[in-house]
């Protein structure tokens, strides 16, 4: 049984990285150089960001056009996951400076977020033109063109990324889970191992992996895998139904259904856990649990769709998996 319904689950949790230089408080200008403004600069530093934030706030008010406070504003907005706020201060910043390297990616991630592909395309292009070899932009770019179903384009592009940072193992991750979708395999195999190599805590890799070994029907290379995720966390995301479907890979249809059971007591509004459970029960000729299953996968897919729709902005994963500071 091909692990599709896990896959479509890996590749959904692909976050785009919101950009920053951290050049904070190297070009001030002489009017900037007050108490107030390094009070909220030393507590931005010192990671105080409410009070920080309360005191920048104040000097917008005072200064409505002053790029430094947006920007501090921006970054605040950034670690606090405050999305909306982060579009309003780049939006600001970028009347005031067009070019500006944070406020376009930023944006780009936010549109992205908010399903305006094309949006985000036209503000990480703009980067682009500025600066070619920009690794942020070119990763970003890379997962909106997968997203879009361009594998082409995104190959093309994270491949550029990794020339540039060739030790990002979060490039070849990507690559690896965009190639395990169109089950070119190989490919897969070696940018996952790759990724592996450079970073050994990386579990959607090895997710990756254990879906692409099962699909090969390698179970003891998959097996590997699945110990390697439960030593490091047991409680990993569909863990169980990774270990369902090796059990029916295996030929233990009763050990698969029992796992695909615990997922769901675990975790009862995942619609994954029912599809895969009414697999099973008709494998098993049980056509009336299999049916209830079905139901009540589809019941949680339409239900999770309009919450998806209903709230455009909420984020899927972090957006700021790291934030240079």
């Amino acid at each position: 049984m091909k692990n599709n319904y896990l896959l479509h689950d890996i590749l959904v949790l692909f976050s785009l990285t919101i950009y920053s230089q951290g050049n904070y408080g190297d070009e001030q200008s002489g009017s900037y150089t007050d108490s107030l403004f390094k009070v909220g600069e030393r507590y931005f530093l010192e990671n105080n960001l409410y009070e920080a934030k309360e005191i920048f706030t104040k000097l917008l008010y005072q200064a409505p056009e002053n790029l430094q406070t947006l920007e501090y504003l921006s970054q605040i907005a950034i670690a606090q996951q405050d999305l909306s706020s982060v579009k309003f201060y780049n939006e600001k910043i970028l009347i005031l400076d067009t070019d500006n390297i944070d406020a376009l990616i930023s944006l780009g991630v936010i549109y992205f977020n908010e399903h305006l592909l094309s949006e985000a395309e036209a503000q990480f292009d703009k980067v682009l033109n500025i600066e070619p070899d920009n690794e942020s932009v070119l990763y970003n770019l890379g997962v909106l063109y997968g997203t879009k179903g361009e594998f082409h384009k995104a190959e093309i592009t994270l491949n550029h990324a990794a020339q540039i940072n060739p030790l990002n193992s979060k490039i070849y991750q990507t690559l690896g889970l965009f190639y395990l979708q169109n089950q070119s395999y190989v490919d897969a195999e070696s940018n996952l191992l790759k990724a592996i190599s450079i970073d050994k805590n990386l579990l959607e890799a090895r997710k990756g992996l254990i879906i692409l070994y099962q699909n090969q029907n390698k179970l003891d290379q998959s097996s590997k895998y699945i110990k390697e995720i439960e030593t490091v966390s047991a409680n990993y995301p569909q863990l169980n139904l990774l270990i369902a479907n090796q059990k029916f890979l295996e030929g233990e249809t009763d050990s698969a259904i029992t796992y695909a059971l615990k997922e769901i007591q675990e975790k009862p509004d995942q619609a994954d856990a029912y599809y895969f459970l009414s697999t099973l029960y008709g494998l098993n000729g049980e056509e009336i649990k299999s049916n209830n299953a079905f139901a009540k996968a589809e019941k949680l897919f339409i239900k999770k769709k309009v919450e998806l729709s209903d709230e455009p902005i909420m984020m899927r994963k972090s957006l700021i998996d790291s934030i240079t500071k």
